[in-house]
């Protein structure tokens, strides 16, 4: 069961959109599984669950921060709404680890090592960041041009986390080394996103162009 006050206490927000929800079998075979969607449809919000797995409380809310997101900044012009994939991933992904820490709303200020456990998996802060910039790197030098776009949603996923960690993080040395997607993404794009993407007050329609000039660059065939 959803627990939409408890998400908007959370989220210190006064109301939320409303919704679908849609059960789906998860495609095992596919390398990367989605594991639970948000989509915005023919003028209507669908939140998609797994049938055969109750879905944790961080993934929801990374969810669910996709929905109010996309209600709040959409304008409906196609390219915008698209384009606002970036800031949504982020967004998410800030929202997601905060409660993988713990935190009881998105105003707290929690302290937490790198080398702390945070989920179900017994993976560290360190070790579930790492993973997520694998797969970007993975995807975004991918052949196929639909990959390299989710990869470059999962690359803002990372960015989210990352700025989670520049925040709160006692221990957190920001040496990712992005050389290994220089031939999709060059340096001034890259360096822009490291230097832009920090912290919770993004300027959206900045985030939006940033993500519409690296979506450009990644439709690039090296």
């Amino acid at each position: 069961m959803i627990d939409l006050d408890a998400y908007i206490q959370f989220m210190g927000i006064k109301s939320f959109p409303s919704f679908d929800v849609e059960y789906f079998e998860p495609d095992l075979n596919i390398k990367y599984t989605p594991v639970a969607q948000a989509d915005y449809v023919s003028g209507k919000h669908v939140l998609r669950l797994p049938s055969i797995c109750e879905t944790p409380r961080s993934l929801l809310y990374h969810e669910l921060t996709h929905i109010y997101d996309m209600e709040m900044l959409k304008n409906g012009e196609k390219i915008h709404d698209f384009c606002l994939t970036g800031y949504m991933e982020y967004h998410a992904s800030q929202v997601d680890l905060m409660v993988r820490l713990g935190a009881n709303s998105i105003e707290d200020t929690p302290s937490f090592s790198i080398c702390d456990y945070i989920n179900d998996q017994g993976l560290t802060v360190s070790e579930y960041i790492d993973k997520k910039f694998v797969i970007a790197v993975d995807m975004l030098n991918d052949s196929k041009l639909n990959e390299r776009l989710t990869g470059l949603g999962v690359l803002y996923n990372f960015l989210g986390l990352r700025s989670i960690c520049l925040l709160y993080a006692l221990d957190y040395k920001d040496n990712d080394n992005f050389s290994c997607i220089a031939n999709r993404l060059d340096s001034y794009l890259l360096s822009t996103m490291k230097k832009y993407m920090v912290g919770w007050n993004i300027d959206v329609n900045k985030a939006v162009a940033l993500f519409s000039n690296c979506a450009n660059a990644i439709q690039k065939v090296n």
